[in-house]
């Protein structure tokens, strides 16, 4: 059963993480053209970003999307479900843990969207809260990750039929 978390990241990719919006070349070898990273939509990932901090290593990145898309873990079914046992611990446990491992792909909407929850989850247990933001938070979050899932799947696709 692979997951991808931290334990999992190369550790190219981790010293990486938190670099935001660092120009990146394109790998030298790139004909004209959509490349299998192009796959994923503008402002989803940035996969390019990714292939420029792990020396351009295409199947290492091509195999830790495979372990994202892998793992249920990193699902928006795995959010809504933590969502629902209505635990703002759980949940938040949850929304950090993914936010964490989507910043490696430089998806920021994602990540950005998941770090509302847990500000959140955190408001809530302090000062009260507000039932129906949280869902709403939830639902952008989960729609934010189901993009970047089913564009990662969809490079890793892309790459396969190049193979």
């Amino acid at each position: 059963n692979q997951t991808a978390n931290v334990e999992s990241v190369p550790s190219s990719l981790a010293s990486q993480s938190s670099r935001e919006n660092t120009p990146h070349q394109s790998p030298p070898d790139e004909a004209a053209g959509t490349m299998w990273y192009d796959m994923v939509p503008p402002g989803v990932a940035d996969l390019q970003a990714i292939l420029a901090s792990v020396s351009r290593s295409q199947e290492t990145v091509v195999q830790f999307c495979q372990i994202f898309v892998g793992s249920e873990e990193n699902s928006a079914t795995a959010l809504r479900r933590a969502h629902g046992t209505r635990s703002l611990s759980n949940l938040r446990h949850v929304a950090h843990r993914q936010c964490g491992t989507v910043k490696y792909f430089y998806a920021h909407p994602a990540a950005s969207a998941l770090e509302d929850v847990v500000e959140c989850c955190d408001r809530n247990r302090t000062q009260g809260g507000d039932a129906d933001q949280l869902d709403r938070l939830v639902d952008v979050a989960c729609d934010k990750l189901t993009a970047l899932n089913d564009g990662l799947r969809a490079a890793v696709a892309a790459f396969a039929s190049t193979a």
